[in-house]
């Protein structure tokens, strides 16, 4: 069995769905390749067109190499949100392409023209309900006679409609009879419970934030996320709501509608590549909306909170606010654990004390005591004494490190500025400096 597996643009050649082919097939079986959009497509295509596939899978502008190979070999395709017809997508996603009217030429003129689909009988499309970047009513209406599939999520669906499909497709699909199937039902209901009981801990936060680095995991969080919301559902009949970050509504309006009601909110998916300017302001919206009812929010992601938004205050406000934790899961049993964790007093100085009030300042024998607060946090006081000609500052209560320190220091000496008054007084020699 030889697989092609063609990536979207800017997209690395072990995507997701080169991981959904891994369950069923060797490594040794898949040849994955990651669109480069300066490469010609002509001398990849006809390297491709020479070599013996059994089967095709393409994604998003992928999915366009794939359709051409396909087409001109026979083979079994499946496109998962193909960017077709490409000429409709230019503009706005690639409108510096060299190769737009190649791409064209060999895949649109005849296919729009082919009204029995006949050269097209060989592939087969998995489209997402909630792309945002592809129209796939246009894709469905020009490519297929039949052989579309609508699956929930966006630009990247991986849900369990979607798995299911990919793997009868695939031909690697696993029934519930066997020894394998059995083994992962039992490792997700592993980490089912394992969620649950996190939750459970962690009742007093309105939102929590999970991570975990390897693609793998956040597919199990993303299963065992959708089966806790399910159970909720269920036992308790709680309006619950799951969401991929790509799938947010945009606008302050809709969204507020879209979550208005919602009791538990998952939105999965908030990865790097789809954090624009519109779904960040859409993912704090939902958070602020579902939190501000009362609600609860389970954030998943494959990053820390502050790597992804460290230049956006009321996001790091919000995500800072709840509690964040960093998973694995144990290949063996499939439970769920944590690598560590991080509460409120654990923020990122930059943003959680860049709005440092300055309540008083007590001085005694020359040392200092300051009282200050933020909006994020209850008064506190920072002592510092002089001793051997360095200042110290006391951390004995557990809370401060240098970086915040430094930041309850830099606005006191704004204070100290603001109440420093002019003087005759000798001070030179009140120190006993005497030069």
């Amino acid at each position: 069995m030889n697989i092609l597996n063609l990536c979207d643009i800017n997209d690395e050649s072990e995507n997701l769905y080169y991981k959904e082919l891994l369950k069923y097939y060797s490594e040794d079986c898949i040849y994955s390749h990651g669109s480069d959009p300066k490469e010609h497509p002509g001398e990849f295509l006809i390297r491709m067109m020479n070599s013996k596939f059994d089967l095709i899978v393409g994604h998003g502008f992928g999915g366009l190499f794939a359709l051409i190979i396909g087409r001109a070999t026979g083979t079994k395709t499946i496109l998962i949100n193909p960017m077709y017809p490409a000429s409709r997508y230019w503009t706005d996603l690639y409108p510096d392409y060299e190769y737009k009217s190649l791409i064209e030429n060999i895949t649109e003129k005849d296919i729009c023209w082919d009204t029995r689909g006949e050269t097209t009988e060989n592939v087969y499309l998995i489209l997402g309900k909630d792309d945002d970047l592809i129209d796939t009513a246009t894709t469905d209406k020009y490519l297929t006679r039949g052989n579309s599939f609508y699956v929930e999520g966006g630009h990247w669906p991986l849900g369990e409609d979607f798995v299911l499909k990919f793997g009868e497709l695939t031909g690697g699909l696993i029934t519930s009879g066997d020894s394998l199937y059995i083994e992962r039902e039992a490792k997700e209901q592993r980490s089912l419970e394992d969620l649950k009981m996190l939750i459970q801990m962690k009742k007093e936060y309105r939102l929590l934030y999970l991570y975990t680095y390897k693609e793998e995991y956040l597919d199990i969080l993303t299963k065992t996320s959708k089966r806790y919301l399910h159970s909720l559902e269920d036992a308790n009949g709680m309006d619950c709501f799951y969401v991929t970050a790509d799938s947010l509504p945009v606008g302050e309006t809709d969204v507020r509608a879209k979550f208005q009601d919602v009791e538990f909110l998952v939105i999965d998916k908030i990865v790097r590549i789809v954090l624009t300017e519109e779904i960040r302001r859409s993912l704090w919206i939902a958070c602020d909306e579902v939190t501000g009812h009362g609600g609860k929010v389970l954030l998943l992601s494959d990053s820390q909170a502050v790597d992804l938004f460290e230049d956006d205050k009321e996001l790091m406000d919000l995500i800072y606010n709840g509690y964040i934790m960093d998973l694995y899961f144990d290949d063996e049993s499939g439970s769920l654990h944590s690598m560590g964790r991080s509460s409120r007093d654990e923020r990122p100085f930059e943003d959680y004390y860049r709005t440092v009030v300055i309540d008083d300042i007590k001085t005694k024998y020359g040392n200092l005591a300051i009282k200050w607060h933020s909006p994020d946090l209850e008064a506190r006081w920072l002592y510092l004494y002089y001793k051997d000609e360095q200042w110290f500052y006391d951390s004995s209560d557990g809370w401060c490190s240098d970086s915040q320190a430094k930041a309850v220091l830099s606005a006191a000496v704004d204070k100290f500025v603001e109440g420093a008054k002019d003087t005759d007084h000798d001070a030179h020699h009140f120190f006993g400096w005497g030069w």
